[in-house]
């Protein structure tokens, strides 16, 4: 599906089709200048999921096709992680015991 915007021009609110999910892009502020868009947050939603991610900021030189590929990339890296098993705390290692803190006095040399 093409995005409202251009691929190459500045990035403004698109969407488009990857994987067989629809993606949803548009900025917190998306009428804004360019020159303000960099305090502004790249928002994006996916067709099957409820969760809304703003995982960059938006930069004045962002363009569809850089915007698409970073949301690509945050996405599909993002569900990888989620589909491995969880790791428990502290790499499944029990803690090592810890150093022994008593101390030995020191010789004293012999009385001739």
């Amino acid at each position: 599906m093409a995005g409202k915007g251009s691929t190459s021009g500045p990035a403004v609110d698109f969407q488009f089709e990857e994987r067989e999910k629809v993606f949803r892009c548009f900025t917190d502020a998306p009428r804004s200048p360019a020159s303000a868009r960099s305090k502004h947050w790249w928002w994006f939603q996916v067709s099957g999921d409820e969760s809304k991610y703003a995982p960059f900021k938006a930069a004045p030189d962002d363009t569809e096709a850089s915007v698409r590929s970073r949301v690509i990339q945050y996405y599909f890296e993002r569900l990888a992680r989620r589909s491995e098993p969880s790791r428990p705390f502290g790499g499944g290692r029990r803690p090592a015991p810890a150093a022994s803190t008593t101390t030995t006095a020191p010789a004293t040399p012999e009385q001739s």
